[in-house]
């Protein structure tokens, strides 16, 4: 399968869309997909298992029509608070109403509703505040009284069935994984799907006890850590150590912690990301008004351009796209603020440092050869990923095409900035792997004669069959068409 290498060239930030019930039809997801969605979130916080098996067989049939990788990440709901059934599909709370939260199963109104955490009335105290639906809706705790938690509408708004429940402040003690949450995780690992993202991560041992069950079950899909929550804050350090990418979900990091900070930690994270060598996606809310509405207001624009400035790896679209009256434009839009704003970004490649490992010294060597000598192309062959990401993290002007025999590699790295996947045989030998890359590179009319390429492969040094086989080794090639 052909990687649609032009159109990804184009553009460097990847955009991750949100399937649901806006885009599920061949023939929308088709043009999403060639409007430029590189990766496809299902929420499983929504629907069975039965219908995201759909779904994922959907994306694959699709994706392989429309020539163009696209990656799964299958976002497991975690244990967060809910709104549980109501009586309508929404009421309205007005501002200073009475308003109650209970663990009965009755279905709610506006005078209260259920909520799917039973010993949630535990874990409040009177004068917590309450918020539902990413701060939508702001609750304050009057009492608690035979586990029914009583409440002032601070704040008014739409209250839904399903929507998210915040205590900020509070330690709720959940566990790492609910019960669903490991059963669509081993149903996930079982359709291939190429990411895993974790909700609610608060510390380092949360992603280690997901990456044990992924090993248990003998598969090695990476691990997104979503950091939504303030304890996560504290403990970044450790959580990036131990990731395999991470999430912004600025929803509910922004009513977990004062919203004032949310912009710096943004930036903090997709700093820290970068310097650690691992994926970055930005997320929630980034063409919001688009769920209703033709055009993103300016002030959601810039929110994206500022991401892209901040160097995350992609941007995302949720209701815009799952729930949204206009999908398809939203991707359009999407991809054209991201161009117009890369038209902007500064290239320009880190200094050397000391002591880093062999292989970040030769990405980013191949990077400063390719900007020095003006390439037409940085192209690495690739059996994990592992060399197209970090080429990928020096964030080179010059395009990266990255090539693997494994077709799941081809799809994960569709997640990488900067890199064009594409899938070629498995060959053996250094020379092969140069010339297909060469191959690739003609027949897809990205070279013409005269340009010139860096080239990168990692293979094993040639070895008697005596003797052990030694570390691989990195190399490094310019090459003129």
């Amino acid at each position: 399968m052909k990687s649609g290498v032009k159109k990804t060239l184009s553009r460097k930030t990847k955009i991750v869309a949100t399937f649901g019930p806006a885009i599920d039809s061949p023939v929308l997801l088709l043009r999403l997909i060639k409007a430029g969605v590189n990766v496809i979130r299902l929420n499983f916080s929504h629907g069975t298992q039965k219908t995201h098996g759909q779904t994922i067989a959907l994306i694959r049939e699709v994706s392989q029509k429309a020539g163009a990788p696209v990656a799964i990440i299958q976002d497991l709901q975690g244990p967060k608070v809910r709104i549980g059934p109501l009586n309508a599909p929404a009421y309205v709370l007005e501002r200073n109403a009475s308003f109650q939260l209970f663990n009965s199963l009755t279905p709610g109104t506006e005078q209260g509703a259920p909520v799917d955490y039973p010993t949630l009335h535990q874990k409040v105290n009177t004068g917590d505040t309450v918020l539902i639906n990413d701060g939508n809706i702001v609750l304050k705790v009057i009492r608690i009284r035979q586990a029914i938690i009583h409440c002032r509408v601070i704040e008014g708004g739409v209250l839904e069935a399903n929507k998210g429940v915040n205590v900020p402040g509070r330690d709720l003690g959940f566990p790492v994984l609910t019960k669903k949450d490991r059963s669509d995780l081993r149903f996930g690992l079982s359709q291939n799907v190429d990411y895993i993202a974790l909700s609610m991560v608060r510390r380092a041992e949360d992603v280690l006890a997901v990456q044990r069950i992924i090993k248990k079950e003998k598969r090695v899909t990476p691990v997104i850590a979503k950091l939504e929550q303030a304890t996560a804050i504290e403990h970044l350090e450790g959580i990036m150590a131990v990731s395999d990418g991470v999430m912004v979900a600025r929803g509910d990091l922004g009513v977990e912690i004062p919203l004032e900070q949310v912009p710096l930690l943004q930036k903090k994270i997709i700093k820290m990301a970068n310097e650690t060598h691992i994926p970055v996606i930005t997320a929630t809310q980034m063409l919001e008004s688009m769920v209703a509405r033709t055009r993103p207001t300016r002030a959601e624009a810039s929110d994206v351009a500022n991401a892209i400035f901040d160097g995350t790896d992609a941007v995302m679209l949720s209701g815009e796209t799952a729930s949204g009256k206009y999908p398809l434009r939203a991707v359009q839009i999407m991809s054209r603020i991201i161009l117009a704003a890369e038209k902007e970004l500064p290239f320009v490649t880190p200094p050397l440092q000391k002591g880093v490992s062999i292989p970040k010294a030769v990405s980013q060597t191949a990077c400063t050869l390719a900007a020095q000598m003006d390439a037409k192309g940085i192209l690495t062959s690739t059996l994990s990923g592992g060399s197209a990401r970090r080429l990928s993290k020096f964030r080179p002007k010059i395009p990266i095409l990255a090539f693997t025999p494994d077709p799941q590699i081809v799809r994960r790295m569709s997640l990488y900035w900067g890199v064009a996947p594409y899938r070629m045989p498995m060959l053996k030998g250094e020379e092969n792997l140069f010339q297909e890359m060469i191959a690739c590179m003609r027949s897809e009319s990205l070279a013409k004669k005269g340009d010139l390429l860096v080239m990168l492969s990692q293979s094993p040094s040639r070895t008697s069959k005596k003797q052990p086989s030694p570390p691989p080794t990195d190399s490094i090639k310019i090459h003129q068409m």
